[in-house]
């Protein structure tokens, strides 16, 4: 396994779909951009409710899940050479999309309970030490604090990376999916990890004129709506990219374990 053998069949593929990759994706973010936009303008009048700040979030993390779920399914159809449309598709993922949502809900809570976990450790041995010895001492145990959370998180990001596109390929709940993740990856680290920062490398890329030209655009709405037009038009290659190399790569780890 080569990481960037992997990004290029993963490109290949996605040329061969990318209409109806882009389809899925504008469906489903149009009309989020469309709010989006219109709660940005609304928060440079003035301030939101928390109620409607909370309510928005939410909305808009779910519909990120459909369309990550249906991409999912979108790419398996290719590789299965079922063709269906781009509606039929959605429909499809908002059948599947329980079962992306609890396998990434998972996901996090595990991420984000290990991180924490280890600054409640380092908390208590850092009042402990502070009655005891030195600031030098305690910067010190910080610092191994802040790698610990760090080593963690990336740890359990890359060996679970994959449970969401196991969970919907697979039709699998969230622990099977999680449990699969890790056990293809776990031998196989590096490539998945080179795929990962390619692939991290290519959206950098092409985000970088968003911050180039942003302070330069004014007034701040026409900024804000061309800036955000952008990050949808851009998204709609990039992440079905993402999904495309996502699933390759499971596939790849299927055929190095067995």
């Amino acid at each position: 396994m080569h990481p960037w053998a992997i990004f290029v069949e993963a490109l290949k593929s996605w040329r061969i779909n990318w209409r109806k990759l882009a389809g899925i994706y504008l469906l489903i973010y149009i009309p989020l951009t469309v709010l989006d936009i219109v709660n940005a303008l609304w928060m440079v009048k003035g301030t939101r409710p928390l109620l409607i700040q909370f309510g928005g979030s939410l909305v808009h993390w779910v519909f990120d899940a459909l369309a990550v779920a249906s991409l999912i399914l979108s790419v398996k159809e290719q590789s299965s050479a079922v063709i269906i449309g781009v509606v039929e598709t959605i429909k499809m993922g908002v059948k599947n999309l329980w079962r992306y949502i609890l396998t990434i809900l998972l996901y996090s809570i595990i991420i984000g309970a290990s991180v924490l976990l280890i600054v409640i450790i380092m908390s208590v041995v850092t009042v402990i030490f502070t009655k005891t010895t030195g600031v030098t001492l305690v910067l010190l145990l910080a610092a191994v604090a802040i790698i610990a959370c760090v080593v963690a998180m990336v740890y359990f990001a890359v060996r679970f990376s994959l449970a969401g596109v196991i969970c919907i390929m697979e039709k699998l709940g969230p622990v099977a999916a999680l449990k699969i993740s890790h056990s293809l990856i776990k031998p196989c680290v590096p490539p998945v990890i080179g795929t990962y920062l390619i692939i991290f490398l290519l959206i950098v890329l092409c985000f970088i004129p968003v911050y180039a030209l942003g302070p330069i655009i004014s007034p701040k709405s026409l900024a804000l709506i061309l800036l955000t037009s952008y990050q949808v038009l851009a998204g709609a290659a990039l992440v079905p990219i993402w999904i495309t190399a996502q699933v390759g790569l499971y596939k790849k780890l299927k055929e190095v374990v067995s």
